[in-house]
């Protein structure tokens, strides 16, 4: 599950809108070599580790839910398309009740390199190491109610889809405590061996406009891994904050660590 660069998808979804203009095209790695910041280094973070167990029951109560009735909750699938069944129920209180343990075949499959590493068409540092095999199938756990049912709650009109059209469902995450320095998110992620992430890979690419012409977006990426991954669930942590942003570059540092099991207690909508 790569995280595309918000430039990136911008430039992309502008030259969709432009029926007559011509598609973007990507810079070389000879035209970005000049563009790259050597940012200082950092020290990591110790190595950290949140492991669940081989099963593990959602819980907890969902922050500033009130509805008119209960609704059925979900989990995002490998596939496109809509979740198979139900995977519990969000009472009109925010409580979160389900019947049995996450299924690990349910859920987003990806490999554990797909959902940590950043790609780009220049990497100047590729130091993520791995204590196991970087292509281990993992499996992502996402809880989905539906938009029509978030109208139940009382103070809907506070959450409005930031797209069009309305979207279908909406993520619930664990509430993980929110800083002015970037975004922080959770994540449910299921390991079928234990494997250590250690390490920082920094990526660079862009793009071109046909329209305005010579316009570019380019964004760098600084991904930053300290966190074992023990056999079964784990509670992850991604934060992204922006380091700095010149003309049309923007440097963005992603960094993951285990996120404590206490804080899965409270979930929010996002």
């Amino acid at each position: 599950m790569r995280l595309l660069p918000l430039a990136l998808l911008c430039a992309a979804l502008l030259s969709a809108c432009q029926d007559t203009a011509p598609p973007p095209r990507m810079l070389s790695a000879d035209e970005l070599r000049p563009m790259y910041r050597d940012l200082p280094r950092e020290a990591l973070p110790p190595i950290s580790s949140s492991g669940l167990g081989e099963t593990y029951t959602l819980g907890g109560v969902v922050k500033d839910w009130q509805a008119s009735r209960d609704v059925a909750l979900f989990l995002a699938p490998s596939q496109p398309g809509s979740p198979e069944g139900a995977a519990g129920t969000l009472t009109a209180t925010g409580q979160i009740e389900v019947s049995a343990p996450l299924n690990i075949a349910q859920g987003y499959a990806t490999k554990l390199s797909d959902l940590i590493r950043s790609e780009g068409t220049l990497c100047p540092v590729t130091e993520l190491s791995w204590s196991s095999n970087p292509e281990v199938q993992v499996m992502v756990a996402t809880l989905l109610v539906r938009w029509a049912d978030v109208s139940l709650r009382m103070n809907a009109a506070a959450l409005r889809p930031q797209t069009s059209p309305v979207p279908v469902w909406a993520d619930l995450r664990p509430s993980v405590t929110q800083t002015s320095a970037g975004s922080r998110t959770a994540f449910l992620v299921y390991s079928p061996e234990e494997v250590t992430v250690l390490g920082e890979n920094r990526c660079i690419s862009g793009s071109e406009q046909g329209r305005p012409p010579g316009q570019r977006f380019v964004l760098q990426t600084q991904v930053r891994a300290s966190v074992t991954l023990k056999t079964g669930w784990n509670a992850l942590l991604n934060t992204e904050k922006l380091l700095s942003s010149v003309g049309k570059v923007g440097v963005v540092e992603r960094g993951w660590t285990a996120l404590p099991a206490d804080e899965l207690t409270t979930w929010t909508l996002r």
